[in-house]
């Protein structure tokens, strides 16, 4: 019976010492499971204030682009406004170098006519004073005559 008891001894020693070592195993693999825990908490809070922060920075980019949107808007609205007014002005300035020429041609027409009128009127002037040394020449010999007329008596 000590036999036996002795073998129970041995066998429940060896039965302890297998179960102190999966306590140990089981403890270690605690710790070690809790401080992958806490470096996994640890990272789950970094990956969360990193995903805050990309929150925001997405916010903000958003926030930028409907700004530019609306800057481009302007902006395309002024280009329009710009085109539009470039186009008015093109029109106006085609329609003025229509007058332009338009009054040119006038002028031209009117300088054509005021060279035939001054060199129609140097004709008149040339035949007049033409004319008038005519008839001054007859007048001043029709004067000699009655003036030898009227001194030669009746």
């Amino acid at each position: 019976m000590c036999r036996t008891l002795e073998d129970q001894l041995s066998e429940i020693k060896t039965k302890e010492e297998e179960h102190q070592r999966t306590i140990n195993d089981l403890n270690a693999q605690r710790a070690r499971l809790q401080t992958e825990s806490g470096e996994f908490s640890r990272q789950v809070e970094e990956k969360d204030a990193l995903i805050s922060q990309l929150s925001r920075g997405k916010q903000a980019f958003t926030q930028q682009i409907e700004e530019l949107k609306r800057q481009l808007e302007e902006e395309i609205k002024a280009k329009n406004a710009l085109a539009h007014g470039l186009q008015s002005a093109r029109h106006d300035c085609d329609l003025l170098r229509e007058q332009y020429e338009e009054e040119q041609e006038a002028k031209g027409e009117l300088q054509r006519s005021l060279s035939k009128a001054n060199s129609e009127v140097a004709q008149w002037r040339t035949k007049y004073e033409t004319d008038a040394i005519q008839r001054t020449e007859e007048l001043e010999d029709a004067k000699y005559g009655v003036q030898d007329a009227f001194w030669e008596g009746p």
